[in-house]
């Protein structure tokens, strides 16, 4: 199973940023980077160098693709106290994939997985499908 080396999720204080670095079951490192616009997810563990795995700099985009994340990936495997939903999406997702591989398919193929698992857009798969972490429940704002 994976591991999170670290968790980053502050918008204020020293540290600003959001994001993580995880040890995957075969030993690969992934550092993931959410910044206001944009998403980077490299295999590296600190960022610098490696191989670039999913970069996208459209808001609407990622998203949605957190949304099919939580979708495609219910059971929750992150740790309490993450509040910005995309970081959870994308960590979870990453905390159920094997290999850097596997990321780079499962965070670029994400939307078009979850509509082919739901047999509609991603649009219309009801709130009832989701989990409870990925989606708001009346009365939470």
């Amino acid at each position: 199973m994976a591991t999170i080396i670290n968790v980053i999720d502050s918008k204020q204080g020293p540290i600003r940023g959001c994001g993580a670095c995880v040890r995957l079951e075969n030993g690969e490192p992934i550092w993931l980077s959410l910044a206001q616009t944009s998403v980077l997810v490299k295999k590296s563990r600190w960022g610098m160098l490696g191989a670039q795995l999913y970069k996208e700099k459209d808001v609407y985009t990622n998203a949605r693709r957190g949304i099919a994340l939580c979708y495609l990936f219910p059971e929750r495997r992150f740790p309490d106290g993450i509040k910005d939903p995309n970081l959870a999406s994308f960590l979870n997702a990453i905390l159920h994939c094997r290999s850097a591989s596997e990321v780079c398919k499962t965070l670029n193929e994400a939307i078009k997985l979850a509509e082919q698992k739901a047999g509609c857009a991603l649009e219309k798969i009801p709130a009832s499908d989701f989990p409870p972490w990925g989606w708001p429940q009346p009365g939470n704002g």
